[in-house]
């Protein structure tokens, strides 16, 4: 037993010199000299960590020592990085990688919808909740800025591609990250002069509730294309309008505020 706990350190000891071996230049060349043919050679290239010098004269060099072109194809495969995947803010692609966000889909490129958060909720209704007594309730209505969203599409029924943050998980809304579409809602709003407007709660005499309108909603198709990227099409057609991807509730009643990312559809 003695003799068993007295060599056990040492066999560890060498498991794992030789599992942190890394092999180099005269690794290769030692495994060459002593007769192994180029497939173990390749096979132990493949299967061991390696720091390889594989500069053009060296490269010249090992030739010259009767390294076949075989083992030193291998040495350059071992030592290539893996090229990443550029990320791209309009690739057409949903497969490459886009910063985290909501994008409209299109045949040449994404287009980026940049979010933007509810202007302070205010009530209207207010004189025929006073004429009844407060039987007919007062709306909550929330506004973004301009009668007209940036992004435009002529699609009555627009794809789009919702990318989140794998390292963030999500896309760092209003109240908290964000995970999946299902997580919005798109709604539809109503535009005026200089705004756009969205019911978002009511106040009667049961007191203030917080919630879209079933009128304003619109269903979506949800599909997942990989980690953390989704394909999102309305499950209707879209008539020409003002409409928004809606996600948040900061605060209650008239003081919560929204986080939009904004669209509209053209005749």
């Amino acid at each position: 037993m003695k003799r068993v706990l007295y060599f056990a350190p040492i066999a560890m000891l060498m498991a794992s010199a030789a599992f942190a071996e890394t092999l180099n230049n005269d690794s290769v060349l030692a495994l060459l000299d002593a007769g192994l043919g180029d497939e173990v050679v390749i096979a132990k290239i493949k299967s061991s960590p390696s720091s390889f010098d594989l500069s053009t004269d060296t490269i010249i060099a090992l030739k010259q020592r009767g390294v076949s072109g075989p083992v030193l194809a291998a040495m350059i495969s071992a030592s290539a990085v893996p090229a990443s995947t550029a990320m791209s803010i309009d690739s057409p692609d949903p497969l490459v990688p886009h910063p985290s966000g909501i994008y409209l889909g299109g045949i040449e490129k994404m287009t980026r919808i940049e979010s933007t958060t509810t202007r302070q909720a205010r009530t209207s209704g207010m004189l025929g909740a006073a004429l009844t007594g407060g039987l007919s309730g007062m709306r909550i209505k929330a506004a973004i800025n301009g009668p007209t969203a940036n992004v435009r599409t002529n699609e009555n029924r627009p794809v789009f591609y919702f990318y989140f943050d794998q390292a963030e998980q999500g896309l760092g809304a209003a109240g908290g990250a964000i995970t999946s579409p299902q997580e919005f809602s798109l709604i539809s709003f109503e535009p005026k002069k200089d705004k756009r407007e969205a019911v978002v709660g009511s106040v009667g005499l049961g007191g203030t509730k917080a919630g879209l309108r079933d009128k304003d909603q619109r269903d979506f198709e949800v599909t997942q294309i990989k980690p953390g990227v989704y394909k999102v099409i309305p499950t209707e057609t879209l008539i020409p309008g003002e409409y928004g991807f809606i996600s948040g509730g900061v605060g209650a009643g008239a003081n919560a505020t929204f986080r939009v990312f904004d669209f509209g559809v053209t005749k």
